[in-house]
């Protein structure tokens, strides 16, 4: 069965109740494992008694089945989006739904959506609205961050319940509206992500776009560019080691972003310990991560921190900014050096640690045990507290 696709030939979808799920914004990085990670919770469920409509973009390939049927809506420009939230889903919905039948809608995109009358949640996983102010930003995306962050305010009055990732996240950014702190949720951090699933991915080789780079000693950093993402220590950490004569010719920093990225004024001899890739696939990745030397992670602030659970998992010996994210995610995790986020002296220490096996590398077996509720848990938790009936059908 083929998602059902609006602008190109609509299907009215008949049936009793339903579940609607905004997502049309994501198409990569944790956004997409967000989504990935929900669709494997509603394909192990052991019944069908809930019935979910998502909206997604263009270009994702998800098949319909007995319990999901899919939208596919044109992609969305950032001040698109910004309609799409206040009344654009409203009207899509309409044409294919019964408004009546549906008992829940589920933002995965940070912001509510206008559907009145019914309990809605919303799904927060992007950091920069909220520190946008203190980020070098050109004017037109402090402009859009802006208007962003007005709706988010917005959200958190109109929404029945906010999701966040961590307690930093509740704690760091929520303060100022403790009106509304009984409406944030915690959800489980190893229900995102799950360890057997990354081992699967790592250890599999069956795919021919992997990506080898077997013949250096290189450190890992995938993340896209951004302020916040601090790449710049990661430049000054190889200048240094450089300088000192600590770094072997095989070495390279391998990073995800493009070459033009890199600082125009950093010199030929250390631009040539560095490998830029761009995006990459989930599955690239993972196995890139799994043949390096560490996991290098500078960000100043994240909502989770998607890498630093895979290396983890994986047992890679980590390099993280000294933040109250990374010491709540990696806690009883063992190979990990914490550093703080500007000292390029600490961070040129661990980085030639970790290059000659000086770290002390004990096993966290344990790590990536999971104690709290998953999406799927809190959405069920939600119908529960609505006391809902929903009739187990299928979609026609």
């Amino acid at each position: 069965m083929c998602p059902v696709s609006l602008g190109h030939h609509s299907v009215k979808i008949n049936s009793n109740k339903y579940i609607l799920v905004n997502a049309v914004s994501i198409n990569s990085g944790g956004g997409l494992l967000i989504l990935k990670a929900f669709l494997n919770e509603i394909s192990s469920e052991n019944n069908l008694l809930n019935k979910y409509v998502i909206f997604i973009q263009e270009g994702l390939l998800f098949h319909n089945t007995k319990q999901v049927k899919f939208v596919i809506v044109k992609k969305k420009g950032k001040f698109s989006l910004l309609y799409w939230h206040v009344y654009g889903f409203y009207r899509y919905a309409k044409k294919i739904i019964r408004i009546e039948n549906v008992i829940l809608v589920l933002s995965l995109q940070n912001f509510d959506v206008y559907f009145p009358g019914k309990k809605r949640i919303v799904y927060f996983h992007q950091l920069q609205i909220l520190n946008y102010q203190n980020l070098l930003l050109p004017i037109y995306l402090k402009i859009m961050y802006f208007l962003y962050r007005g709706i988010y305010r917005i959200s958190l009055k109109t929404a029945t319940r906010i999701i966040v990732q961590n307690e930093w996240t509740r704690n760091k950014h929520f303060p100022i509206f403790q009106e509304y702190s009984n409406k944030i949720l915690v959800i489980d951090k190893f229900s995102i992500l799950k360890k057997n699933d990354v081992l699967q991915l790592a250890y599999s080789r069956a795919n021919d776009d992997i990506i080898r780079l077997v013949e250096y000693d290189y450190l890992f950093y995938p993340s896209f560019f951004h302020p916040h993402k601090n790449h710049k220590i990661l430049f000054s950490t190889v200048a240094q080691l450089y300088g000192d004569g600590l770094l072997e010719n095989n070495f390279k920093l391998v990073l995800t972003i493009s070459e033009d990225l890199l600082p125009k004024n950093l010199p030929q001899q250390i631009r040539s310990f560095i490998i830029c890739l761009g995006e990459l696939s989930h599955e690239q990745t993972i196995n890139l991560l799994v043949e390096s030397k560490g996991l290098l992670f500078p960000s100043k602030a994240e909502t989770l921190g998607i890498p630093l659970l895979e290396a983890a998992y994986l047992e890679i010996p980590i390099i993280v900014s000294k933040e109250d994210y990374s010491e709540g995610l990696l806690k009883g995790y063992r190979k990990v050096i914490y550093c703080p986020s500007d000292d390029i002296s600490s961070w040129s220490f661990a980085v030639h640690n970790v290059l000659k096996n000086k770290m002390i590398l004990e096993n966290s077996y344990d790590f990536g045990e999971s104690y709290g509720k998953s999406l799927l848990e809190i959405l069920k938790a939600e119908l529960n507290l609505c006391d809902l009936k929903v009739k187990q059908v299928e979609f026609s």
